[in-house]
């Protein structure tokens, strides 16, 4: 049986597919707030950071107090930020901006209404929390995300 060129490349795209899709499940199957875990858990003993477990897997440390008075998770908070991965690289940073935190990732969501008004903290964010195997222009999949925040109002 003699195969032509064209089914041929059939062939290798279909395999080259299942290789990406079966790499794509390999990822889904990880217990990525396991996995991400213990990576915070070194960076933090590495740079002697003392941080906060809460009870929902994220990190956080509060470096400068506030009033007090905590947002909630609907809340409309007035922030500055610096968002930057493990390795110290910057992916974002803004300052004075406003955001519902009903619309934000998740890890922000749980981790803004820890610091209190006029406060900073800084956020380690499992990827679950963050934006997951999807990752975003400029954030691959699966990355742990570190925040500092500044809680300037809401």
């Amino acid at each position: 049986m003699k195969l032509s060129f064209y089914s041929i490349l059939i062939f290798a795209v279909a395999m080259i597919l299942t290789a990406s899709c079966q790499e794509k499940q390999k990822q889904q199957n990880i217990d990525w707030m396991a996995h991400d875990d213990k990576i915070i858990r070194d960076y933090l003993t590495e740079h002697n950071i003392d941080a906060t477990k809460h009870a929902s897997g994220i990190y956080y440390r509060i470096t400068k107090e506030g009033n007090g008075r905590h947002p909630n998770g609907t809340s409309v908070v007035k922030v500055n930020y610096k968002g930057y991965f493990i390795d110290g690289k910057t992916f974002d940073e803004a300052n004075a901006v406003e955001f519902p935190l009903s619309g934000v990732i998740q890890g922000w969501t749980i981790g803004i209404p820890l610091i209190d008004k006029g406060g900073s903290g800084q956020l380690f964010i499992p990827s679950p929390y963050g934006y997951g195997y999807q990752g975003r222009p400029g954030i691959p999949s699966n990355s742990i995300l570190i925040f500092d925040v500044d809680l300037l109002d809401f």
